[in-house]
């Protein structure tokens, strides 16, 4: 018999932060009717240890290099669930995660994700990090249809990946997916009982870097089959994203009457991410993704 559940997780950032995220899902309510299913791409020996932690947990080991995207692709392709989840291994689940998913799904709506909320709080360039990726998915979040669901917080009953078999083979961010589901009249809903906790921890240069590739990998993806003029009016758009990112990531944030003076402090360090996003964007519609899908961590 299939679980009831099964959660993939991608993993590149090393055996402390998946342990804890195991342990958090392990220790759920329901627990024997789900299964963790871990798509790993980093050291053999670390891995060998974690293996022999957690017996019960499904690993599919890469030695060599994997993006983010594939990981989740090889996991989900490789998923026995009913519902089929995603998280990352730097999330912690909410204690009860499992059994609010479980929940959720027995409305019909087939594509539901939930809330991500900030633990890393002992560092103003971690909450800035945090804000830029998923501050827009930080409590309050609505309760009902949106355009937007986080990828470390996403679920999907079993017939969505039967029926969009071919977009969910395709290693792209969610947001790909997603686009491709509601045009297909898919309804994304948004459920704030299903909450994960972002702990991680960042360095300036480290996140800069990865902005900066995030943003290519993305952007070379949005025009991979786009025509030379499409493609011309992204480039020319490219240079006017700061002032417009900060806005956005400001305004969204602000509305939730939360975390204000973190995100007052933390200014200076968004608009220095809103600069490498518009200058990968830039590289992505010139010359096309390269190898930054694999160089997001």
């Amino acid at each position: 018999m299939n679980p009831k559940l099964s959660v993939v997780i991608p993993s590149i950032n090393g055996t402390k932060s998946l342990a804890d995220c195991i342990v958090a899902l392990e220790q759920q309510k329901h627990n024997d009717e789900i299964e963790i299913v871990v798509c790993e791409s980093f050291d053999d020996a670390a891995a060998q240890t974690t293996h022999a932690q957690f017996p019960n947990v499904r690993f599919i080991h890469f030695r060599e290099r994997k993006s983010i995207p594939e990981l989740r692709v090889t996991g989900l392709m490789n998923a026995r669930g009913d519902i089929l989840a995603l998280t990352e291994d730097h999330c912690i689940v909410h204690e009860h995660w499992v059994e609010s998913v479980l929940s959720a799904h027995t409305s019909p709506y087939l594509v539901i994700g939930g809330a991500v909320e900030n633990v890393a709080v002992e560092r103003l360039i971690d909450w800035a990090v945090f804000f830029c990726e998923y501050g827009r998915y930080m409590l309050p979040v609505v309760s009902g249809a949106t355009k937007d669901l986080p990828g470390p917080n996403v679920s999907y009953k079993r017939v969505v990946l039967d029926d969009f078999r071919g977009v969910f083979t395709t290693a792209v961010w969610e947001s790909f997916w997603h686009s491709q589901l509601m045009n297909a009249g898919i309804t994304l809903f948004s459920d704030p009982r299903l909450i994960v906790y972002h702990r991680k921890n960042f360095t300036l240069r480290g996140f800069l870097r990865e902005r900066f590739h995030y943003a290519r990998s993305f952007a070379g993806e949005r025009v991979k089959d786009a025509t030379w003029i499409r493609r011309a009016m992204y480039v020319c758009g490219a240079p006017l994203l700061p002032p417009l990112l900060l806005w956005r990531i400001v305004t969204a944030i602000w509305r939730k009457h939360r975390q204000r003076r973190e995100l007052i402090l933390s200014l200076p360090y968004i608009f220095l991410f809103t600069l490498l996003w518009s200058l990968g964007e830039f590289i992505g519609y010139v010359a096309g993704q390269g190898t930054s899908l694999e160089k997001v961590e």
